[in-house]
C-alpha cells in the first residue's frame, strides 16, 4: 500500500526487516507517534522529522532502480499498473539494502 508507514517501520529498533540492526530511540519514538496518529498533517511532520534522522545517520545506502523486470505469458491481459502501487502489474520486486556496519 502506498503509505509512508510502510517504509519507516523497517528501520525501527528490533524490526525484523532492520537487517543492519541500526537503532535510534528518537527515530523510533517519532515513527511510533506517526504510526498511531490519524491527523495527516501531524503524521507527515513526524515522518519528516524521522526522515531527517534516518538520512543523517545513514545506516544504509539508499538505492533506487526505476526498472522492473518480470515475465508474463503473452495471453495474460488486463494488468494495469498505476503510480500508486508497485503491484499488481509487477510480478517481482527486488529491494536491496547495503549496511554500513
Amino acid at each position: 500500500y502506498p503509505d509512508q508507514q510502510d517504509w519507516f517501520d523497517i528501520f525501527r529498533t528490533g524490526d525484523g526487516n532492520n537487517f543492519d540492526k541500526w537503532s535510534n530511540k528518537q527515530y523510533d519514538d517519532l515513527v511510533k507517534q506517526a504510526d498511531s496518529t490519524t491527523d495527516q498533517k501531524k503524521r507527515d511532520d513526524l515522518y519528516l522529522q524521522a526522515h531527517k534522522i534516518l538520512v543523517t545517520d545513514a545506516p544504509v545506502a539508499f538505492m533506487y532502480q526505476r526498472l522492473t523486470f518480470g515475465l508474463r505469458k503473452p495471453y495474460v491481459a488486463g494488468i494495469v499498473s498505476t503510480s500508486l502501487d508497485d503491484w499488481p502489474g509487477d510480478l517481482y520486486v527486488s529491494k536491496i539494502y547495503i549496511t554500513t556496519h
